[in-house]
């Protein structure tokens, strides 16, 4: 039997993971930890942005790798 990679999962399954994870997580941690999880990240667009007293902080980290 084959092993299956978390990268040759389906796009689908990869979203539904990113259901899960916040924005942040998503666009900083995710993005940058190979080619194909930044492909996927960037045209992921089911984003949750929670708005609270880190606000300001988040959207400065945020607004350079958002579309």
């Amino acid at each position: 039997m084959a092993d299956i990679g978390f990268l040759s999962l389906p796009t689908e399954l990869h979203y539904r993971i990113f259901d899960y994870a916040d924005a942040q997580t998503i666009l900083i941690s995710v993005r940058r930890t190979c080619k194909r999880l930044k492909e996927l990240a960037d045209d992921y667009d089911r984003f949750q942005l929670s708005f609270s007293w880190q606000l300001t902080m988040t959207i400065k980290s945020l607004a350079p790798v958002i579309r």
